[in-house]
């Protein structure tokens, strides 16, 4: 018989030895049929996606009355800065309201893996101020849904230990810090939608093709950058000098790619084998998907190159010909857009199948020309500097009024 999922969150089929333990002992439960239902979670995971959302909130209120949050602060520890929060006035719920959506503890059982990861996965954001408060509140609803792939997708990053340990810690302790960093760009993507496109859970199915594209490519860029000043790091955009690598920005983006949550989403939703099914819409999402994982690749390097652009977008050459039965680009090559500067980017075919190590490959030599090209466009165009600077600190004051300066 299944044991109550309130059982699992109150701690008492988790042990306290960190994320390796009861990740073990998760799986155990499941595999002895203790636990029936997938839809459970551990505190600790929980944990994580709190401390998450107090690092977001701490970012948008610093420059709020009776703050707490300095840039030195916000350098602090993930579990530091949460308990900082706690024992201010401010902590007293006026940042932190995360719950579990209650609807899905009563389908989960019953609803077809495909129902839970397409209709009862997205939550939603509340940015706003309640009446006689002076601080933004942030209200988090996460679904079961999203819960289940978040735990079960937690991976390590594919990094050596030097390039996203320095402080050698241990294996529970770094993922659990991997995590944290992973939802808290998962959380300024959603605030870009919900502050700047004015999407929410209520509306968001009425932008789709290109419109969510252009959303996407927006909330993905300013995901990285609000990721990497909600640390506590200065974004900068001026640096046109040769190659730069700011390390301690690197290895924050690094230890973000630690969970394949939406891959699994995808899996539970079997897109590839509709897409299939359609050669046309098969296509169409291929190359979107490439499109922005290379835009984010771009815009992830700029900011390690302390190049950082308000604007990163990817776009494919050539129109779409079913002259030769399936749908397929008349140009292969991508062209990668920064801050209005186009860079033509040639050999890359959409169509083609690549190994992980082929894609890592592609995505650095694609790194490695748009610097390039991009400091170049800067160091000969005084107007593209100031351009750089003032279009990221006036999408930075849209975005968070209270912005570090």
């Amino acid at each position: 018989m299944a044991r109550r999922k309130s059982e699992l969150r109150e701690g008492r089929l988790v042990s306290q030895g960190g994320f390796d333990s009861w990740i073990r002992e998760t799986k155990k439960l499941i595999e002895k049929g203790v636990l029936q239902s997938p839809y459970m979670v551990p505190l600790e995971f929980v944990e994580c996606l709190k401390r998450s959302l107090c690092r977001v909130a701490a970012y948008v209120n610093h420059s709020a009355p009776s703050t707490f949050a300095t840039r030195d602060e916000l350098s602090l520890d993930d579990g530091a800065l949460l308990k900082r929060l706690e024992e201010s006035k401010l902590g007293q719920g006026t940042f932190i309201n995360f719950f579990c959506t209650g609807s899905v503890d009563d389908l989960s059982d019953t609803l077809h893996p495909y129902d839970l990861a397409t209709n009862f996965f997205y939550g939603s954001l509340e940015v706003g101020r309640a009446p006689g408060v002076t601080h933004t509140r942030l209200k988090w609803t996460v679904t079961e849904s999203f819960l289940t792939h978040g735990y079960k997708g937690l991976v390590l990053p594919d990094y050596t230990p030097e390039q996203i340990n320095p402080a050698n810690l241990g294996y529970p302790a770094l993922l659990e810090l991997c995590c944290t960093n992973y939802f808290v760009r998962n959380l300024w993507h959603n605030y870009v939608h919900t502050v700047h496109h004015k999407i929410n859970l209520a509306n968001y199915r009425s932008f789709g093709g290109t419109a969510r594209h252009a959303m996407d490519f927006e909330a993905d860029n300013w995901s990285n950058i609000l990721l990497v000043e909600s640390y506590g790091h200065r974004v900068r955009t001026d640096n046109h000098h040769d190659r730069v690598a700011n390390k301690e920005v690197m290895r924050l983006l690094r230890q973000n790619k630690c969970d394949t949550l939406f891959s699994l989403r995808a899996g539970a939703r079997k897109e590839d084998q509709r897409l299939s099914d359609d050669h046309l819409e098969h296509v169409d999402e291929g190359e979107w998907r490439l499109r922005r994982s290379v835009a984010g690749y771009v815009s992830g390097w700029l900011l390690v190159s302390e190049a950082a652009a308000a604007h990163v977008t990817v776009h494919h050459r050539g129109g779409l010909s079913a002259r030769s039965g399936l749908p397929k680009r008349t140009h292969d090559g991508l062209v990668v857009c920064v801050n209005g500067l186009q860079i033509p980017i040639s050999g890359i075919d959409p169509s083609t199948e690549r190994t992980y190590q082929e894609r890592r490959e592609m995505l650095k030599t694609i790194g490695v020309r748009v610097e390039a090209e991009y400091k170049n466009a800067l160091r000969s165009d005084p107007a593209l500097q100031a351009y750089a600077t003032a279009s990221l600190d006036a999408m930075r004051r849209r975005l968070v009024p209270s912005q570090i300066g």
